[in-house]
C-alpha cells in the first residue's frame, strides 16, 4: 500500500469513528466504542493503525473539549479503546496517542498564557516608558 493509499484508508476510517463519536449517548456509548475497537483492529497495517488511532484520539479530544456534557462518556470510550484493541501494540499506540495529545494540549495552552502574560508585561512597560517619557517632558518644559 502506497502512502496515498494508506492517508485515504485512514481518512475514510477517521471520519467513520468521528461519525460514531457523534452519536454516542450513555446507551449507545458500549455497541458504539466496540464499533471503534473493531475500525483499529480491521486496519491492515501499523501504519494505517497509527495514522487512524491518531485520528480518532484528535476526534474525541475536539468533540470532549466543545461538548463538556459528554467528556466523560469519551474518558471511559477511550480507555475501554485503549484495553480492548486485540493487537498490543495497538493498545500502546492508543496509549501513546492520547498521552502525546496531551502533552500538545499542555504545551500549546502553556505557550499560549506566557504570550499572554508577555503581552501584559510587555504593555505594562510600554505604559510605564510612556509615563516617563511624558514625565520627562514635562519636566523639560518647567
Amino acid at each position: 500500500m502506497n502512502r496515498e493509499q494508506t492517508d485515504d484508508v485512514a481518512s475514510v476510517r477517521t471520519r467513520e469513528a468521528m461519525s460514531i463519536f457523534n452519536k454516542v449517548t450513555e446507551r449507545s456509548k458500549e455497541s458504539l466504542t466496540k464499533r471503534v475497537i473493531d475500525l483499529i483492529d480491521s486496519c491492515e497495517n501499523e501504519e494505517v493503525s497509527k495514522k487512524v488511532i491518531d485520528g480518532i484520539v484528535d476526534v474525541a479530544f475536539e468533540k470532549g473539549l466543545s461538548k463538556p456534557e459528554v467528556q466523560s462518556l469519551y474518558a471511559e470510550m477511550c480507555a475501554e479503546i485503549r484495553r480492548s484493541a486485540k493487537r498490543e501494540e495497538r493498545g500502546k499506540m492508543f496509549r501513546t496517542a492520547i498521552l502525546s495529545h496531551c502533552q500538545t494540549e499542555f504545551e500549546e495552552k502553556a505557550t499560549s498564557e506566557e504570550r499572554r502574560e508577555s503581552s501584559v508585561d510587555l504593555s505594562e512597560f510600554e505604559t510605564e516608558g510612556i509615563v516617563r517619557t511624558a514625565q520627562t517632558a514635562l519636566s523639560k518644559r518647567e
